[in-house]
């Protein structure tokens, strides 16, 4: 079996690799908890000056297993949900520069995952979105929190509503991409490569400056309470029940019958 993820160093910056790219990098518990291992000790060691986050194959992440918590009832989704945001407040907190290289899907979780990071840089195949809602869900792992902070509640709230996706282009030109390359690794090590030269510690403090400017946890805090409410909800289970037996969900709280949208 392959490892769920692969570390590089080249010099000063250490590179995470997702690696199930037969499943599109879809995130799992062990995945979780190794990145979030790896981002603690690369963010506890001295000779580490920037982090680099990317997925194998043809994607950087299409979100979360849902098969790894559809059936396995409220506590198995909880400690789903837990590791996942350990993970990007890992990334949140982490006293280096973190950089997310995204090619191909960064959907749900995966996306969470790249907004965590402190940039973002693209390739042109990039494509973006949060479709929790087809699911009858919400994001949980900081998607209602960090997005809207990046470009605006009206601009987010069109995508949280939506579930659509963005192309690279859009992505740059709504400020949640820093930079579109063809080769986004090395756009992504010059950029790193500009924050080699200045002091670790003044970095970190300017992270924390920066992201502790607003009341984050409070709102992470109800997206989280928020979240377990509709996983429980008629809605939440048919929404995840669907998608995993690859057919259109058929919720209920339409104000009428009929079916939802097509799977994410």
């Amino acid at each position: 079996m392959a490892e769920l993820i692969q570390i590089g160093h080249d010099g000063h910056i250490t590179t995470v690799l997702m690696n199930r790219p037969e499943k599109l990098n879809a995130l799992t518990e062990d995945m979780f908890m190794a990145m979030t291992r790896e981002i603690h000790r690369a963010s506890g060691d001295p000779t580490v000056r920037a982090v680099v986050i990317a997925g194998s194959g043809k994607a950087f992440s299409a979100g979360a297993d849902i098969k790894g918590y559809v059936d396995h009832g409220l506590d198995a989704f909880v400690h789903f949900q837990r590791l996942g945001r350990a993970l990007n407040d890992a990334i949140a907190a982490a006293a280096v520069p973190v950089i997310a290289v995204v090619e191909g899907l960064a959907l749900g979780g995966g996306f969470e995952i790249a907004l965590a990071c402190d940039f973002i840089v693209a390739g042109p195949n990039a494509r973006f979105g949060l479709p929790e809602v087809k699911l009858g869900l919400l994001p949980g792992g900081g998607g209602t929190q960090r997005l809207p902070r990046i470009i605006g509640h009206q601009q987010a709230k069109s995508l949280l509503f939506t579930g659509d996706t963005l192309d690279a282009q859009s992505a740059l030109e709504q400020g949640i991409v820093l930079a579109v390359a063809e080769d986004p690794h090395e756009q992504a090590r010059r950029l790193a490569g500009r924050f080699l030269p200045w002091p670790r510690r003044a970095i970190a403090a300017i992270k924390q400056a920066v992201n502790e400017a607003s009341p984050l946890e409070i709102g992470l805090a109800l997206e989280y309470q928020s979240l377990l409410a509709l996983y429980q909800s008629p809605e939440g289970q048919e929404g995840m029940r669907a998608f995993v037996e690859k057919r259109p969900p058929r919720f209920r709280d339409l104000g009428g019958s009929g079916e939802g949208g097509r799977e994410p």
